[in-house]
């Protein structure tokens, strides 16, 4: 498998926004912010998949990075790889890594969810349909997608993809104000657990809910 370990310092950057994406990379160790022009909107932590709009490259649609990507303490480590290996491994009979990419989409789209759930209680046409969004993908995190064929992936992908980017919209549009968010991410951190009745799949969405904590606790902290 072709991959490479790249170790950053404090405030060293692994992406800048513009760049052409053609590689993804999982986060091994520390932290990394997504930054834009208004400052760091989102964190990465270990086991989060970053630059994943790399995969559109593998089928010729190359993209550029909507964001920077810089390490926000010493000593991170991010593991990378082209996109090309995603669909090579694949097709070797190895989905690990593609299912890798597929569950951050899914922590991403259910923590988007969650927190505007949590902001939302109550309100009719936003909390129950979006509830029940939630409900369907926490009990299909369990079942592996067919990740067979190149084809099966790049759909479930290229799904996953909108609805996130949808998601993300829906958290500027309905979400809470960044004073509010740190007690609303534990709310969506309760929501959660209604939903896991015993089975072990909450870890995947808090993963991503500890980084939302984390984002709204450096914006807190008056940090860009």
């Amino acid at each position: 498998m072709r991959q490479k370990l790249i170790s950053l310092g404090k405030d060293t950057v692994l992406w800048e926004a513009g760049d052409v994406a053609r590689d993804i990379a999982v986060v091994t160790r520390g932290k990394l912010g997504i930054r834009t022009e208004k400052g760091i909107v989102g964190i990465a932590l270990p086991l989060m998949v970053l630059g994943e709009n790399a995969v559109f490259d593998v089928d010729g649609c190359a993209q550029s990075r909507s964001a920077s990507v810089v390490a926000l303490e010493d000593d991170t480590q991010v593991t990378a790889y082209p996109a090309a290996e995603i669909r090579e491994t694949l097709e070797a009979g190895d989905g690990a890594l593609a299912r890798q990419v597929l569950d951050t989409l899914v922590g991403q789209i259910c923590r988007n969810l969650l927190m505007v759930i949590s902001a939302r209680q109550g309100d009719p046409l936003v909390e129950a349909p979006l509830l029940g969004l939630v409900r369907g993908i926490v009990g299909d995190l369990g079942r592996s997608p067919r990740l067979d064929t190149w084809n099966n992936f790049i759909a479930v992908f290229s799904f996953l993809h909108e609805l996130r980017d949808l998601s993300d919209h829906a958290l500027q549009l309905l979400g809470p104000e960044v004073r509010q968010q740190i007690d609303l991410v534990e709310n969506a951190s309760q929501i959660l657990t209604q939903f896991v009745e015993g089975r072990d799949v909450s870890a995947l969405i808090e993963i991503f809910l500890t980084a939302e904590r984390e984002k709204a606790m450096w914006w807190a902290r008056g940090a860009s």
